[in-house]
């Protein structure tokens, strides 16, 4: 066999060609001759689309044309219709991503790629905020600069407290003005949201689940977007579903998955880790694997990177003991730490006034009552406390500070002129 267009083939030179040469092998050595200093046709097809996407040919990355706004580049695709590869992935501008697909087919993966892509494919601040509620796959991607450290999937207290900034931030942005581009992208990445919107009761009719409705509806208004890992459509919470139109469909459960999406296929490509189908047309796109091809990141961020921590069990006394507790008029007492802005907070009560510490047994209410009592007697040796329990003896008297206690019945004879 004789390739045509390859230049090799028997060569015939002059006195060459005998009775036992055929006239087929005169005509090969003819268009062999003829092909040598032509280019081969045009190949009707693209090679097909590697596995796993090498560093060489992530070099390849500038010459690929992008076919829709994504700034975050995430993954090469075919284009069939142009003969042709694509660079595809999430535009930030254009709000929340979701990554959807079942076991093993790259939803962490593709998260981790998209966390480790956005600082170099921004020209503002990030910060990104991720939860795992998966496997463990995030662990480590908060040694990048941009990127808090992994909130837990049983660190309930910090999540709530991830919900309450970003409520808080989304507020502030808001009501001053700003604009997504002039403020820092704050990015929530969550691996396995089914399981985060359960645990944090994201569903109407609750506070977090008006709340989320908010960041899914205004949040990309002002720079704060959501990226989602989910194992089905179904799994990302109704209240910000209908506001994600960036979509990595990786391989689903059945047919119907794919639907949801708004793909119908008449035939589906041989899926993988990586292996997605992209935007309504269902574009074949392979995810790169960033996080993979990227050191630690030192450099700095400017504004600095908020740290997400759940208010501690125990605050010692000392935290709140210098601070000047009377103000005129009125009283101002410290008596703990703010869970907004981890800054002293105090019990403030004005001329005329009265206030209750109220909550469940082993709430903390005789403890609340000590401190204050504690933080009163410190500020003014001159004051005469009283401390009130339904039972003598009660651990309220141990702070050491009141002027009388015990029940109603014991002080029913005192007065406060001393009578």
């Amino acid at each position: 066999e004789v390739p045509v267009g390859s230049g090799v083939g028997p060569q015939f030179g002059a006195g060459a060609v005998s009775a036992e040469t055929t006239d087929l092998e005169v005509l090969v050595d003819v268009f062999a001759r003829a092909a040598r200093n032509h280019q081969p046709p045009r190949r009707p097809w693209l090679d097909a689309l590697p596995a796993v996407l090498a560093s060489a040919d992530i070099a390849l990355l500038g010459e690929y044309p992008t076919i829709d706004d994504a700034d975050v580049t995430l993954a090469v695709a075919d284009d069939p219709a142009a003969q042709r590869r694509v660079r595809v992935g999430w535009s930030t501008a254009n709000g929340h991503l979701s990554v959807v697909g079942v076991l093993g087919s790259g939803v962490t993966t593709t998260i981790r790629s998209a966390i480790a892509r956005l600082a170099d494919a921004e020209d503002r601040p990030v910060w990104v905020f991720p939860v795992d509620h998966g496997a463990g796959g995030l662990a480590g991607i908060d040694r990048l600069a941009h990127v808090a450290a992994v909130i837990e999937a049983n660190d309930e207290a910090r999540q709530q407290r991830l919900l309450q900034f970003v409520g808080q931030e989304m507020d502030r942005r808001r009501d001053v003005g700003v604009r997504a581009a002039d403020a820092p992208l704050v990015v929530i990445a969550i691996d396995g949201i089914a399981a985060f919107a359960e645990m944090n009761e994201l569903v109407s009719g609750t506070p977090n689940g008006e709340l989320w409705s908010r960041i899914g509806r205004d949040g990309p208004a002002v720079g704060i977007v959501c990226l989602l890992g989910a194992t089905r459509y179904g799994d990302i919470p109704r209240s910000i579903r209908g506001t994600i139109s960036q979509h990595v469909v990786l391989e689903q459960s059945g047919a119907n998955g794919y639907a949801d999406f708004g793909i119908r296929m008449k035939s589906l490509p041989k899926f993988g880790p990586g292996r997605a189908l992209w935007g309504s047309g269902g574009l074949v796109a392979q995810v790169i694997a960033w996080d993979e091809l990227i050191v630690d990141n030192e450099r700095s961020v400017d504004p600095p990177l908020p740290v997400i921590e759940a208010l501690p069990s125990f605050v010692p006394a000392s935290v709140v003991a210098e601070v000047e507790t009377l103000l005129e008029p009125g009283l101002s007492i410290p008596i703990g730490i703010d869970g907004t802005t981890r800054m002293v907070t105090r019990l403030t009560i004005r001329p005329g006034e009265h206030a209750t510490v109220s909550g469940p047994s082993q709430s903390g209410r005789t403890s609340a009552l000590r401190t204050i009592a504690r933080q009163l007697r410190a500020a003014d040796p001159s004051l005469i406390l009283v401390g009130l329990s339904p039972t003598p003896g009660a651990s309220l008297f141990d702070a050491g500070v009141f002027d009388a206690g015990g029940t109603t019945d014991d002080l029913e004879p005192c007065s406060l002129d001393g009578r």
